[in-house]
């Protein structure tokens, strides 16, 4: 993802079902779990913003030590537990307009059949 196509994607945007917006985090399969498994069963996928306040939409950012916790294969890997089947998902690292960086999760949307939580987590 170029920062024009993140700028273009965030710029005047708010929360829909299919846009999600989080504020400045390490990842955790907790706060994510939720989002990514919803995501997977719309139409088509969605996007997890990181970086950018929920509430407000002001765009902070990540620092280096939050960008280094968005690992794709520990994502997957804590992920494969709770959906079945599987959810597809990457990360991006984009570097906004602003001069501040931000992780971008593109969920794609399910194959063929809905993705289900499988496992319930007992902190979620």
């Amino acid at each position: 993802m170029t920062t024009d196509e993140f700028e273009a994607m965030i710029e005047g945007a708010e929360e829909t079902p299919t846009l999600e917006f989080k504020g400045p985090m390490p990842w955790t399969r907790t706060t994510f779990m939720k989002d990514i498994l919803a995501l997977s069963n719309m139409i088509d996928g969605g996007w997890i913003v990181v970086g950018v306040e929920d509430e407000t939409y002001e765009r902070i950012g990540l620092t280096e030590e939050q960008v280094a916790t968005y690992v794709p294969d520990t994502m997957r890997d804590q992920m494969i537990p709770y959906a079945d089947p599987y959810v597809s998902f990457s990360r991006h690292i984009v570097t906004g307009a602003d001069g501040n960086t931000f992780v971008v999760i593109r969920v794609r949307p399910f194959d063929q059949d809905p993705v289900i939580c499988k496992k319930q987590s007992g902190d979620v």
